[in-house]
């Protein structure tokens, strides 16, 4: 709101005491911790303390902005942890900080995670893909710019395409990173120019539009 009342030359109605940005180096260490607290045998509906804790983060981001970045980037070495519950609660970490930051501040951190995150895609445990398409599809949604770069979408089509077949609860969140990774081609596509109708002549999802549709309606007759 206040960024709102300066864009807009008016005093803002409230005006934060950034009480939340204060207490972000001493509530997020908890939080991080308590990310790490899953069982395999939660159910993907059960409202758990890790997930309380990764809905707190993500809240913690879209109020204080990067001043979420410093206490949670050191968390982000379990990205390559042999210990699944560290190696899906960094995941988990850096899906919910996406929301808030300077999205210039966060590209050079999104470039690195993503060949990360593709890979991940491929782990044994189901928590971590299912918590890995949904960071892929935070990521598609809040900076599509990754698009941009170079062999990424050769890299991330086929782990996705593959990932349809994989179990429900994976495959809703792989959609959902498809209509984001869409989206993003589109938006590149049409800033690169249009025809007479607004639409752009093709884009880099056009060589495998027909195959993509076809995954996914495979994927919609699933039992």
């Amino acid at each position: 709101m206040a960024q709102q009342a300066a864009e807009n030359n008016r005093v803002p109605e409230q005006v934060s005491r950034h009480y939340a940005k204060g207490a972000v180096p001493h509530i997020c260490p908890i939080m991080l911790e308590i990310l790490t607290h899953q069982d395999e045998n939660d159910d993907d509906d059960d409202w758990t303390p890790s997930k309380a804790a990764g809905v707190c983060i993500m809240l913690m981001a879209q109020c204080v902005g990067d001043t979420i970045l410093d206490p949670v980037m050191p968390f982000l070495k379990h990205f390559s942890s042999n210990n699944w519950k560290y190696k899906e609660a960094a995941i988990m970490a850096f899906g919910s900080i996406l929301d808030g930051p300077d999205p210039n501040k966060l590209m050079g951190l999104v470039e690195q995670a993503m060949p990360a995150l593709i890979e991940s895609m491929a782990e044994k445990n189901v928590t971590i893909r299912d918590t890995c398409a949904w960071t892929i599809g935070r990521v598609l949604e809040i900076c599509p710019e990754v698009v941009n770069k170079d062999g990424m979408l050769a890299r991330l089509l086929p782990s996705l395409s593959q990932a349809l077949h994989q179990e429900p609860r994976v495959a809703a969140n792989v959609c959902w990173a498809l209509v984001a990774l869409v989206k993003a081609a589109y938006d590149m596509a049409c800033s690169q120019g249009t025809d007479s109708s607004g639409q752009p002549e093709t884009y880099a999802l056009s060589p495998c539009f027909e195959a993509m549709i076809s995954e996914l309606i495979k994927t919609t007759d699933r039992q």
